[in-house]
């Protein structure tokens, strides 16, 4: 059966456990010690920088566990630094210098090359960063573990997905507009983000102004700009001049305004820009 759901840490990063390592440090860049025998390179040991600066001079045994969650390596053998950026570790390769790796650092000394060989620390397992934890639903038939990402539903760590950003709940606007970025102290997306809502009104209605009369197909009409959220009324028939387009407030004629008026509106702001010009590559990741 295809794997279709990815639920936990979503990308490869090793993590580092032992006495004096605090929880949740992981290896930000590795540099291997070799030497030359032969033609070929063969690892003798392994400098690791940590995410985290250990809160004590290591102790005990040193863990690396890898992405797949059964793969460990485990080290008695070390030497290590804490200090921010004063004590650096520099590997070799043959006799040439490697990129030096600022502090903090463990250098396991009992890494060698069969160790490389069963457990590499490759470049892709190191994102030199904390991992993402997150959620990953893909087609059927597309298994999320090694599928493009135009093969996913869903991605929590794409601006792709329909991110809940901001939003609110039970509001009654009447004829006011929401500011979605007050509330929740929200720095703006830059674009004019999708947002869905529910509210008490919805459905369609008859409008009349006493001489004609014309149905409309969905009361609950909202314009979006890239902070605010709008009730709105259709300009088909009676209250404007011009007839451009919604204008803000519900305002139909022959309808009461608590058959109209935005009640109990729940809405949720979503991470999708909707907005001519805005998806794009920019924006749309």
């Amino acid at each position: 059966m295809t794997n279709r759901v990815l639920l936990g840490q979503l990308d490869k990063a090793i993590r580092v456990t032992g006495t004096g390592i605090p929880e949740d440090t992981f290896v930000r860049r590795r540099e291997y010690n070799q030497i030359s025998s032969g033609g070929s390179f063969f690892v003798t040991a392994v400098g690791i920088g940590l995410t985290k600066t250990p809160t004590a001079s290591p102790s005990g045994d040193i863990t690396l566990h890898f992405p797949d969650g059964t793969s460990t390596f485990v080290s008695d053998s070390y030497t290590s630094s804490g200090t921010s950026t004063t004590s650096t570790l520099q590997t070799y390769t043959g006799g040439s210098n490697n990129p030096v790796i600022f502090a903090p650092w463990i250098y396991l000394t009992d890494y060698g090359e069969n160790d490389f060989q069963a457990t590499p620390l490759s470049s892709s397992d190191i994102p030199g960063r904390q991992p993402y934890f997150g959620l990953k639903v893909s087609k059927e038939g597309a298994d999320v573990t090694t599928c493009a990402q135009k093969d996913l539903l869903f991605d929590s760590t794409s601006v792709r997905t329909g991110l809940v950003y901001a939003g609110a709940k039970g509001l009654n606007l009447g004829d006011s507009a929401d500011n979605f970025l007050t509330t929740g102290s929200k720095a703006s997306l830059g674009y004019i983000p999708l947002v869905i809502a529910v509210e008490k009104n919805m459905g369609n209605r008859l409008e009349g102004d006493g001489s004609e009369y014309v149905e409309v197909d969905e009361i609950s009409l909202w314009k979006t700009t890239t902070s605010t959220f709008t009730p709105c009324t259709a300009t088909a028939l009676g209250g404007t001049t011009t007839y451009d387009g919604p204008v803000d407030g519900r305002g139909y004629d022959q309808i009461s305004s608590t058959d109209e008026n935005a009640l109990n509106v729940s809405y949720f702001v979503l991470r999708i820009p909707c907005a001519y010009g805005y998806m794009t590559s920019t924006y749309f990741g």
